[in-house]
C-alpha cells in the first residue's frame, strides 16, 4: 500500500505487478506497487515503489531486476529525479548488499545513522533484524528515520512501520 498526502501531491499514475515467479491471481503478495506523484506546485515529480520480496535466494536477482525495470520506466516517462523504494524486502540472509550494489540506492536507515538523525534502533520485527527498508535516490538527506513503536502500532501488523523524513534540494 502506498499512502500520500492529497493536499500536497496528486497521483499521476499507479500500477501493480506480480514478480514473474508468481502465478497467483487471487492473493497478491509478491508484487511491485508503484505511484507517480506530483507536488501541488506542479514542478516536481516523485516515484514510490513498494514491494514484498520472497526471502528466497533464488529470487533475489529477479526481484532486483524487476524493480529496476519499474523505476527506469517511470524515471524516463516522467523525467523523475527522486524516487523511493520501500517495503518488506525479506533480506534475512541475502539480498541487501546485492540490492544496494546493483542499484546504487541508499538505505535511509543507514544514511540517518551516519548523519545522526536515526531516532531509534528498532528493527520492527520479533526476529531482531531489519527486513523493512526505505531505499532512495543518492543525494537526498534523511532528516529523520524512525521505527514507529507508539500506541498500538505493535498490534496492527507483525512489522512495525519504518518512517523517514527527507530533505529534497
Amino acid at each position: 500500500m502506498i499512502m500520500y498526502n492529497k493536499d500536497k501531491f496528486s497521483l499521476l499514475e499507479s500500477d501493480m505487478q506480480e514478480f514473474s515467479y508468481m502465478n497467483s491471481t487471487k492473493y497478491k503478495l509478491r508484487v511491485l506497487s508503484s505511484a507517480v506523484l506530483e507536488n501541488v506546485e506542479g514542478n516536481e515529480r516523485y516515484l514510490v515503489v513498494n514491494t514484498h520480496w520472497s526471502g528466497k535466494q533464488e529470487d533475489v536477482y529477479t526481484q532486483i531486476n524487476s524493480g529496476i525495470e519499474v523505476v527506469d520506466h517511470y524515471k524516463e516517462k516522467y523525467n523523475i529525479k527522486n524516487f523511493f523504494c520501500t517495503g518488506d524486502y525479506n533480506m534475512h540472509r541475502y539480498g541487501f548488499n546485492e540490492y544496494k550494489e546493483v542499484t546504487g540506492y541508499l538505505d535511509a536507515k543507514e544514511v540517518a545513522e551516519a548523519s545522526g538523525t536515526l531516532v531509534n534502533h528498532n528493527c520492527g520485527i520479533r526476529e531482531g533484524m531489519y527486513i523493512d527498508h526505505i531505499f532512495h535516490t543518492p543525494g537526498l538527506s534523511v532528516k529523520r528515520y524512525e521505527t514507529v513503536d507508539k500506541n498500538y502500532t505493535n498490534v496492527l501488523s507483525d512489522h512495525l512501520p519504518q518512517y523517514a523524513d527527507f530533505i529534497i534540494e
